[in-house]
């Protein structure tokens, strides 16, 4: 049976569906040129997560791949400097398990704990990605934006986010050990240069991890991106999970952190760049609630380089594993036991969450009021 045809045609769901509004839909950046495979399995897919169905007809509306958990420098804003990992790399073969959701997705995202573009099959994963409609985002160092520029462009990649933690070498170097901010900003530069006489423009912005070391200087950040050239620039909370980084944390400092965000913001609006910013601690919409609204049971499918299927970067929320999976995407993966039953507990009362939920730091869900949005370190 197809369940997305099934439901779009005979329960007449997507009436309506542009009313739909909120965090709790999950919002994907705003691609344009999606087919209308794509457009109404989005708009089924939110309709499913405001309904908290658990048996679910939309695939998911975002792919995320962590195509290994190596990475080239040492960063103190990592999960995967507090953890012993066997590094591992994505293997080809399982993208055969998922292909059947690529022509409804609206984004592949390659990220994880790790440094994607490392992957020795790296071309392979934007290579097959490009028989399908769906947009495909790198987040990445850009310790090797150089050697990817050509993929770039032939593969059609659509967004480009670069982890970078400080406007300067002195700051942005201490925070990732054996990085060069002076390469990766020249590197920048040539690509934004490039896409001016290509027909391939992708969106480019920044991800700034903030903690104490670099608030002070995190709008220069946008004195940066301007110089650059590049659209939007994007800041999120560091998470400590290490005695050692809480003291970095910003949930101790609202008032300060609020005056750096209002200069950014002013700063950002006169250079005419998006500026995104997490919620004030305090201030989170989410009150005393143990986290948000959880939509990425609905909107993603993570898929991590050891072949566990999770809901999120969480390594506690794991949903199946990828070389046991059968020839039912849907039955096997997208609704598996373990799947529906995470659904139908993770935004209900909190004793009955999965542990980690109880205490998410996931960027888009976190309630940013409670402390454990920001330390992480007996997990």
């Amino acid at each position: 049976m197809n369940h997305f045809a099934d439901s779009v045609a005979g329960k007449g769901l997507l009436e309506n569906m542009e009313e739909i509004k909120g965090n709790d839909s999950g919002s994907l950046f705003g691609y344009t040129g999606l087919t209308q495979l794509q457009k109404e399995n989005s708009k089924l897919n939110i309709l499913e997560s405001e309904q908290g169905r658990t048996m679910l007809a939309s695939y998911p509306r975002r792919i995320v791949l962590e195509l290994t958990n190596a990475c080239n420098p040492g960063c103190i804003t990592s999960a995967r400097s507090h953890a012993e990992l066997n590094q591992d790399f994505f293997k080809k073969e399982w993208l055969k398990v998922l292909e059947p959701a690529f022509d409804y997705a609206e984004e592949m995202t390659l990220t994880g704990r790790g440094e994607p573009t490392l992957h020795p099959d790296f071309q392979h994963f934007l290579e097959f990605a490009g028989h399908f409609p769906i947009k495909k985002h790198i987040l990445t160092n850009g310790t090797r934006l150089r050697e990817i520029s050509p993929w770039i462009f032939e593969y059609k990649i659509d967004l480009i986010t670069v982890s970078l933690d400080g406007p300067d070498s002195a700051t942005n170097n201490r925070i990732h050990s054996g990085l060069d901010l002076k390469k990766i900003v020249g590197d920048l530069r040539e690509l934004v240069v490039r896409r001016y006489f290509a027909p391939v423009k992708p969106y480019i912005n920044t991800v700034t991890t903030l903690m104490k070391s670099n608030l002070d200087v995190f709008p220069r950040m946008i004195d940066l991106a301007a110089d650059i050239g590049i659209e939007e620039v994007k800041g999120v909370y560091l998470t400590a999970f290490s005695k050692e980084s809480e003291g970095e944390t910003l949930f101790d400092i609202p008032g300060k952190t609020e005056e750096i965000f209002n200069i950014a913001r002013e700063r950002a609006e006169s250079y005419n760049i998006v500026l995104s910013l997490p919620h004030i601690p305090g201030k989170d919409p989410a009150g005393d609630s143990v986290h948000r609204h959880c939509h990425l049971a609905w909107r993603d499918l993570f898929a991590g380089c050891d072949g566990i299927i999770r809901t999120c970067m969480s390594p506690k929320n794991t949903l199946g594993y990828l070389p046991f999976a059968g020839s039912s995407f849907m039955n096997e993966i997208r609704n598996s036991s373990e799947a529906v039953d995470f659904r139908a507990r993770v935004n209900g009362p909190a004793p009955g969450m999965n542990e980690a939920c109880r205490k998410c730091y996931q960027p888009s869900c976190a309630n940013k009021n409670l402390m454990h949005a920001f330390v992480q370190e007996s997990e």
